[in-house]
């Protein structure tokens, strides 16, 4: 339990150092180029459950919803990146919800 306490207090004394007033701006670049690579990462494991999935199961996943909404964020993050001015952006909805029912499964 003590383990798990000191983990704890560790990971909020690291959130508090890393606060957004201490925030560097070369590092925020580094951290979204990072995550950008992040996202490119994912589209194998998607293809890879896809080409895994039962056609037949009454539930499935939406992978064109999935990677619509990648795509959206990967987009965000580049405008951000490329844009060093700081101004309002549209924001566009995720859609969030990749599970579809199949027709027949449908009430």
């Amino acid at each position: 339990m003590f383990k798990h306490v000191s983990l704890l207090g560790m990971a909020i004394a690291g959130a508090l150092v890393c606060s957004p007033a201490l925030a560097d701006t070369d590092g925020e670049r580094a951290a979204l180029a990072r995550l950008m690579t992040a996202l490119d990462q994912l589209e194998p494991l998607i293809a890879e459950a896809q080409s895994q999935a039962d056609i037949n199961a009454p539930v499935f996943v939406r992978y064109d919803l999935l990677r619509a909404d990648l795509l959206t964020v990967r987009s965000g993050l580049v405008r951000h990146l490329n844009d060093a001015r700081r101004h309002p952006a549209v924001i566009e909805p995720l859609v969030g919800d990749y599970r579809h029912r199949s027709p027949a499964e449908t009430p």
